[in-house]
């Protein structure tokens, strides 16, 4: 409990120190929810490509589960369990020592962000965003080449 409470103390006065700019509640981006699903949410094309990509990361998941089960069950050869055993999987969640070290970890991994997340922010300010800029495609203006009209592309237009 102690060192959580030194790694909370080094970490405010790190951001104290550190020439950072507050940035926590600032949202200058509104989302246009009328455009989002007029463009995505409203277009088959993306409906569908996104249950595709659903279902394709399922399969694979469940593939690999399986593969990395069967090569497993290789490598431990008879002493491998193929029962679930839920209660051996209860008594790794509610257990204190689990619960210990996985405290620690993510304790661990936290510090780790924060003090990359620290070491980021002090490289300056951020890249701005440009504005949302209406592109409306017309047609292309042709060219004139050695006296005959010409698209971008390079052929010859035909009127």
């Amino acid at each position: 409990m102690v060192a959580v409470k030194v790694i909370g103390l080094i970490s405010v006065l790190a951001s104290m120190i550190l020439p950072t700019k507050n940035q926590l509640f600032v949202n200058t981006d509104k989302p246009d929810w009328d455009e989002m699903y007029n463009n995505h949410f409203a277009n088959p094309v993306i409906q569908w490509r996104s249950f595709i990509g659903i279902l394709v990361q399922w399969v694979a998941s469940f593939a690999a589960w399986v593969l990395l089960g069967a090569v497993w069950a290789q490598i431990r050869g008879d002493q491998y369990d193929y029962n679930l055993n839920t209660t051996v999987l209860f008594n790794y969640v509610v257990s204190d020592t689990k619960a210990t070290q996985n405290t620690i970890k993510a304790v661990g991994f936290g510090a780790i962000a924060i003090i990359i997340f620290q070491k980021l922010a002090s490289m300056g300010s951020p890249i701005p965003v440009p504005q949302k800029v209406d592109i409306v495609r017309g047609r292309r203006e042709a060219g004139w080449k050695d006296g005959r009209e010409t698209r971008e592309d390079g052929l010859l237009q035909t009127s």
